[in-house]
């Protein structure tokens, strides 16, 4: 109860942390680039700035106090290689500008902001052929399968800016949840193309698929805020080692109709769908006390299950990761 938060990006899941932080009697300020999501965000009771985290305007119509807690789930908003850029790269050193600007504000010895949490994804990872995949795993290219693409370079350089803050005394605390592939209310297209009657998918059905749940990605912020042990790289994913075949056959026995086929390619250049491999959550469940509301899809698609189909939109895996 009346401690600050602020949350950069208050999208699918900021917009979540935001709204629940404000219910729980927090002070919370969020910036987005959306002037609609902004209203919306008010009549929660959120203090909304409409601003592009890479420019640094907004730091002077972010109150000068500090915070207690930082949420930086920014999406990349489209544009490419560029987009993520300035999206992900440029938008933290934007961070770290405004935390360096609120530890001098603090005087000496004291630290900008409290504890930063930073929504990276599991696209970082390179490996494939079933591998089990820990956040020691080496995101450099020389693991099997070979290295990610220029965008996975950028995902990498904003986790390194973010934890820097650490070391240099800007943030008391940073952690960096990579996020694997989410799902949730209002975001299943996958879901939605099968009741649609779609009977051919891309990817193979028989590589293994790691999802979250959005309720679930909110618990693990949370657990970060609150952990002592919240410090370095944490896998978010679900506990469900299930492959392509297995989720999609399942979603279509509750739909009443035939379990798709598979392409075996990517759809739309999206690497996701051909690797192989399974995220691990150990870290995550062992440091930060973080316990699974959906732990496999099952029970996170049941209540989607429930409701009629929607515009959501992830691919299952979304940008986040696979």
């Amino acid at each position: 109860m009346g401690r600050r938060l602020v949350v950069f990006g208050a999208g699918y899941v900021g917009g979540a942390v935001a709204r629940e932080a404000a219910a729980r009697g927090m002070r919370v300020t969020a910036l987005t680039r959306n002037p609609e999501k902004a209203r919306v965000l008010a009549e929660a009771g959120v203090d909304a700035v409409v601003g592009e985290l890479a420019d640094d305007a907004w730091h002077g119509r972010i109150a000068e106090r500090g915070a207690d807690f930082v949420l930086n789930c920014v999406s990349a908003g489209g544009g490419g290689l560029e987009g993520y850029r300035r999206s992900y790269v440029d938008g933290m050193r934007s961070v770290a500008g405004w935390a360096a600007k609120m530890r001098g504000l603090a005087g000496p010895g004291q630290r900008g902001i409290g504890m930063l949490v930073y929504t990276s994804s599991t696209a970082v990872y390179p490996q494939t052929g079933g591998a089990v995949v820990g956040e020691e795993a080496p995101c450099d290219g020389r693991a099997t399968g070979g290295g990610g693409d220029g965008r996975a370079r950028l995902l990498l350089e904003a986790e390194r800016l973010a934890l820097a803050m650490h070391a240099e005394g800007t943030a008391r605390g940073v952690a960096v949840l990579r996020l694997a592939g989410i799902y949730g209310p209002g975001r299943h297209q996958l879901l939605d193309k099968l009741r649609d009657g779609a009977d051919e998918l891309p990817g193979r059905g028989d590589y293994y698929m790691n999802l979250v749940h959005r309720d679930d990605i909110v618990g693990a912020i949370w657990a970060a805020f609150s952990s002592p042990e919240a410090q370095g790289v944490f896998n978010i994913a679900d506990d469900s080692a299930a492959t392509r075949g297995e989720i999609c056959g399942w979603l279509a026995r509750q739909l009443g109709r035939a379990a798709p086929r598979f392409s075996g390619v990517a759809a739309g250049g999206r690497r996701g769908a051909l690797l192989h491999r399974l995220i691990a959550n150990r870290r995550a469940k062992a440091q930060l006390d973080w316990h699974l509301r959906y732990p496999t899809f099952r029970e996170g698609y049941a209540p989607v299950l429930s409701r009629p189909s929607g515009d959501g939109r992830d691919d299952c895996c979304g940008s986040a990761g696979g």
